[in-house]
């Protein structure tokens, strides 16, 4: 029987598994870490629970301008060497600073959380990344990404999004939003319409009441909705009181309303 020692300590391998799990279960990341550098064989039994238990975050905001090694390539460098990992990925976020070159999707297919959204190295600020500025292959990459995963939770930032890729996720429940606008809101197709439970935005002064009127028209089911939160950075217009008002009238079962900012 094969085993790993460790000075006078002897451990039959088929036991490894087995204390991975549980450091798994524990969500003890640092051990898992550790584990993973011990030897080979090591390696894909603990980086298993590391990618399952935790979410990959890529902020690119939050690095070096001058980074050679940016941690979306270095993820990227990853998947490539080891496939396996895009199967344990179940939470995934990506922001993108504006203006830069942008991330080829990673190939996953059990993710089920996605935060997707671009800022700058000195905050996130009040811009927007227009869909028409985004390189066709990133488009494609992203829309490749989106109809490989079933999405239960989405959320975006600081852009313009189509509405179409809404029904490419008929298994949505919950979305979050700030800072966005809809393109591409004429081309409807005839596909289930996600049933959400949880909306939450928030607004701002650059914020149009049709955009969020958008979300009234067919887009979603909102019969079984919960949950609607809603926070203002700036005095509304009466126009975001109909949309509101849509809502709270859309829905059945709403059982949590929230609403922050001025009155």
């Amino acid at each position: 029987m094969a085993q790993i020692s460790s000075g006078d300590t002897h451990l039959p391998f088929d036991v490894i598994p087995l204390i991975i799990s549980e450091l798994g279960s524990d969500e003890d990341m640092a051990s898992l870490r550790a584990c993973s550098l011990i030897c080979k064989a090591m390696l894909p039994l603990a980086r298993k629970h590391i990618f399952a238990t935790g979410k990959v975050e890529i902020d690119n905001t939050k690095e070096p301008e001058d980074c050679e090694k940016p941690l979306a390539s270095r993820f990227m460098w990853l998947l490539e060497s080891d496939p396996s990992i895009a199967d344990y990925v179940r939470s995934f976020k990506y922001i993108e600073v504006f203006g830069h070159d942008h991330l080829r999707w990673p190939v996953l297919r059990n993710a089920t959380s996605l935060e997707f959204g671009f800022g700058s190295y000195s905050g996130l600020g009040l811009y927007k990344q227009p869909w028409r500025d985004i390189p066709e292959s990133l488009k494609a990459s992203f829309c490749n990404f989106v109809s490989s995963n079933s999405f239960k939770e989405l959320s975006l930032r600081n852009m313009s999004f189509p509405v179409s890729l809404f029904h490419e996720m008929p298994h949505l429940t919950s979305l979050e939003f700030s800072n966005l606008t809809f393109v591409d809101v004429a081309d409807r197709r005839r596909l289930p319409k996600a049933t959400l439970t949880r909306l939450l935005f928030i607004c701002n002064s650059q914020s149009r009441a049709r955009d969020l009127g958008t979300l009234l028209d067919g887009t979603f089911d909102l019969s079984q909705l919960q949950e609607l939160s809603m926070k203002l950075d700036y005095d509304p217009s009466y126009e975001f009181e109909d949309v509101v008002e849509g809502f709270i009238s859309a829905s059945e079962q709403l059982r949590t309303l929230s609403f922050e900012g001025e009155s």
